[in-house]
């Protein structure tokens, strides 16, 4: 099987061929249990899928902020109230253009125009 990872990913690959004498089926990945990527001690490597992957760096609170959306993302610069006022400002005939709301609202343009495109924050009324 010819594995196109990284160096750190082949290592692990390897320790883990050289350990269990077969190489993971197709979909599985050998993940840690130490959470340290260029480790390949036999005992910390187990099988696992992307998904289980993911769920194991929630479970120990490494993820970054990408699993949480609107106001329950740490990093989020605005509330649901917030869009919504957005949405109803920017339907308005006289609406004052993505520029100014973003610079209220101090957020990018981009991000206004993704707003009332309806591309960001999808859950929020409109």
């Amino acid at each position: 099987m010819a594995v196109s990872h990284s160096r750190s990913k082949q290592a692990t690959w390897v320790a883990w061929f050289l350990e269990h004498g077969e190489w993971p089926t197709a979909g599985l990945q050998v993940l840690h249990r130490c959470d340290t990527p260029a480790c390949v001690r036999p005992d910390h490597l187990f099988l696992g899928t992307q998904r289980n992957n993911m769920a194991d760096k929630l479970a120990k609170g490494r993820h970054r902020f990408g699993f949480l959306s609107g106001e329950d993302n740490p990093g989020a610069k605005l509330t649901v109230e917030n869009v919504a006022e957005i949405r109803r400002r920017y339907a308005a005939p006289d609406h004052p253009g993505q520029w100014v709301l973003a610079r209220e609202f101090g957020i990018s343009r981009s991000l206004i125009q993704q707003i009332v495109q309806g591309k960001a924050w999808r859950g929020a009324a409109a």
